[in-house]
């Protein structure tokens, strides 16, 4: 398990363009620019302000990647950003075992 804190910028959301505007309009609203993910082998769970949230990698939505960050999708318009650069090999391993496009 690793516990990775993120603390995300407008930049973080550029990545995926699709999306910038408005999921960092909603984070910036529920306050959650902020979090601490757990990462396990079977499910993680995030803890920001907003609340707690524990899945499994089947309920995501979706669960992407680029070349600096692993998008989990909690829902079409909802996601959690984790940068690879915070992540260790084990932490890379289990999140790319669980990529799927939606």
């Amino acid at each position: 398990m690793q516990t990775i804190h993120v603390a995300l910028d407008r930049d973080s959301f550029q990545e995926m363009n699709r999306f910038v505007d408005k999921a960092f309009e909603q984070a910036t609203k529920i306050g959650s620019l902020e979090y601490d993910i757990d990462i396990y082998e079977d499910h993680f769970e995030v803890r920001a302000r907003s609340g707690q949230t524990n899945l499994t990698y089947d309920q995501l939505y979706s669960l992407q990647a680029d070349d600096k960050y692993f998008y989990l999708f909690l829902y079409a318009t909802q996601l959690d950003i984790v940068p690879k650069a915070l992540c260790t090999d084990e932490t890379r391993a289990i999140l790319e075992s669980h990529l799927r496009v939606r």
